[in-house]
């Protein structure tokens, strides 16, 4: 039988109480990501695999400590509230301000093992991506254009402003629809706006959802093309070569504390890279801080899986080796979002053993499937991933203005 956790949260903060070999143990914690970081590693330091949650269904101060810990591997009950209410009452027991505790919850969890529960559907926690678009909306920060045809809608396009880059983040043509001529058009009429704005030095486009060619209406207003691969392994097949040992180099999961130095990481290790061309917040570490914070913190790239993100550094120190960090994309689908390595450290299996890490924490979860995108030109990447069993779904331009 699992430990029990009962949680008692807020919008601020949680409460826990940790049943483990007849012993009660109890913590507070921020209601934030940091929070949830902050509660795993405490249930490391006691040694907890796996626990048994439970906790009021409190919409949205619940929802996401809900996900973190399901996305952990452990098993997570959500409760009405009334249910606690008249458990607590059968026990005779009542706060003074009328709300259960952490303890209550726990022994709740405990006497009445209630159902397991499933985070809802993708589509619904892209409703969250949505909220963001709202941000940059009410920020004037999103802008684009719409193409008709018969007074129905056949097309879109949209980019982000931040500072004095443009971001082009989506080009999409029905497929009923000539793709090639509206996606031109649609390319065009948004580059000439963009272009349009005071002080925007810089635009970057990676295009990979849209189907029709880009290359030539790309090249023809400027930019620098680059090759991409979307690249795909399928977590249910069993894999037989394993990287070596690390070495005294110790491995651990993601925590908050790693943003500084992972963004002195990457921007160590994309240093004179082809990827440091193609996105400009690699070449500073305020620009790499940007970055994790963005893939982290926001919901653009899908939901953040601390459980299968991981850092290499050596004992007793912060400073990072290696790092691999992973979102959820779609239910049971996971996306590399960063991998990187020391230059100095590079050449030794380390990346494939960071890779291997992440996938064997995805599999443990029941995913299915781990993307990531990859530049062509990096040929050690490319053959790194292939020889870890990804294959090429398909190719995508990258474009960068000006060259």
């Amino acid at each position: 039988m699992l430990p029990t956790l009962g949680i008692d949260i807020s919008k601020a903060s949680f409460h826990v109480e940790l049943s483990l070999n007849e012993k009660l143990r109890h913590r507070k914690f921020s209601n934030r990501k940091e929070g949830f970081s902050e509660l795993g590693n405490w249930l490391v330091k006691h040694k907890v695999k796996q626990v048994h949650a439970c906790l009021e269904a409190t919409g949205p101060y619940s929802e996401e400590l809900a996900l973190y810990l399901h996305q952990q591997g452990h098993t997570v009950s959500i409760v009405n509230p009334l249910q606690i209410k008249a458990f607590g009452q059968s026990e005779l027991l009542r706060n003074k301000d009328d709300r259960p505790d952490a303890g209550l919850i726990r022994r709740f969890c405990e006497k009445q093992r209630p159902p397991a529960w499933t985070p809802p559907p993708a589509h619904q926690r892209e409703l969250q991506a949505l909220e963001l678009i709202k941000r940059f909306l009410e920020a004037r920060a999103l802008a684009g254009c719409v193409a008709f045809e018969n007074s129905t809608a056949a097309g879109y396009s949209f980019y982000v402003l931040e500072e004095q880059k443009g971001l082009i983040g989506g080009l999409y043509v029905a497929s009923k629809f000539a793709q090639e001529i509206l996606g031109r058009k649609l390319l065009k009429e948004m580059l000439y706006s963009m272009r349009a704005i005071p002080h925007l030095m810089r635009i970057e486009a990676q295009l990979m959802p849209f189907s029709g060619p880009v290359d030539s209406p790309l090249l023809e207003q400027g930019f620098r093309l680059y090759t991409r691969q979307f690249m795909l392994l399928d977590l249910q097949k069993t894999t037989e070569s394993r990287a070596s040992s690390s070495g005294a180099l110790r491995v651990a999961r993601w925590n908050d504390r790693y943003f500084e130095p992972c963004a002195k990481l990457i921007y160590l290790a994309y240093a004179n890279h082809v990827d440091g061309e193609i996105n400009d917040q690699y070449r500073s570490r305020g620009g790499a801080l940007k970055f994790l914070k963005n893939i982290i913190l926001l919901p653009g790239c899908g939901q953040f899986v601390p459980g299968a993100s991981f850092v290499l550094h050596e004992p007793g120190s912060d400073e990072l080796a290696g790092a691999v960090l992973t979102s959820e994309v779609s239910s049971g689908v996971g996306h590399t979002t960063q991998i990187c390595v020391m230059p100095g450290f590079q050449g030794h299996g380390i990346g494939r053993m960071l890779m291997e890490t992440s996938a064997d924490a995805l599999r443990s979860m029941k995913f299915r499937e781990l993307t990531l995108t990859v530049t062509s030109e990096n040929r050690g990447a490319v053959q790194l991933y292939e020889k870890l069993g990804f294959q090429t779904i398909k190719s995508f331009t990258a474009g960068v203005w000006p060259r």
